[in-house]
């Protein structure tokens, strides 16, 4: 039964290992597509508050600076996550992992 567990734990690392070599060149490189735009310049994102959160649930994603009719509301709240509440802010790491 120790065996099952220890070979369990041993894989579990290994494949840990693999997934962070593999995804290690993008930890220090920029915000893919448009992430960069919406993480940097919209300021819905730089902070928690109820007119933040307002904006959020009723804008489109690419508000205010053009009407695209996209509405992407977990992405846009991850992005709220990772730079107001995890404090990742414009550092594209953090947005990465």
């Amino acid at each position: 039964m120790l065996t099952k567990k220890v070979t369990f734990g041993a894989g579990f690392v290994v494949l840990l290992a693999l997934v962070l070599a593999a995804y290690s060149n993008s930890f220090a490189g920029a915000f893919p597509g448009d992430s960069g735009a919406i993480v940097l310049d919209d300021s819905c994102v730089h902070g928690v508050s109820q007119d933040s959160l307002a904006l959020i649930l009723r804008e489109q994603y690419w508000y205010p600076t053009a009407d695209s009719g996209l509405y992407r509301l977990p992405v846009t709240l991850y992005f709220l996550l990772n730079y107001a509440v995890l404090g990742n802010a414009g550092r594209p790491a953090g947005h990465h992992t």
